[in-house]
């Protein structure tokens, strides 16, 4: 897949969390503090902050960027980093985070138009982009 096509694709991030006992708060407040500088960004369409309705506990971050270049800007945003940095205080060990390509969006549109299999493996997320969040998964 050459640069162009990674920019033509666009990119939804869900990240499900699950909140400390008596961190819930504190890691929504968190959060807001760099929501509107997310919006902000060129190519942010969407985030949203979830909260479970069975487990108050478990919040899940839903992030869509209208390409691979925007997203990839986002995660080198300085408000974002620290709040990844950060995220240890505020979570149990259990992070789970998932990258998807849109395939058809909200107005019925294939954003790959007839494609087998989408070409994830080719987008490079986990070496240069998510280093920080991935070293909170190991702390123990």
């Amino acid at each position: 897949m050459t640069m162009q096509d990674e920019n033509q694709i666009k990119i939804t991030a869900h990240v499900k969390m699950i909140a400390k006992t008596g961190k819930v708060e504190e890691l929504i407040d968190a959060y807001e503090a760099v929501y509107a500088e997310s919006r902000a960004e060129p190519g942010c369409e969407y985030c949203e902050l979830l909260q479970n309705i069975d487990n108050p506990q478990r919040i899940t971050l839903v992030e869509k960027f209208s390409n691979y270049r925007a997203f990839k800007a986002h995660m080198q945003m300085p408000a974002l980093r620290n709040f990844i940095d950060n995220l240890a205080e505020t979570l149990t060990n259990t992070v789970d985070v998932s990258f998807h390509i849109t395939r058809i969006d909200c107005n019925g549109s294939r954003s790959i138009p007839h494609v087998e299999e989408p070409p994830v493996e080719e987008l490079s997320f986990r070496p240069d982009l998510m280093d920080r969040l991935d070293k909170r998964r190991e702390v123990k």
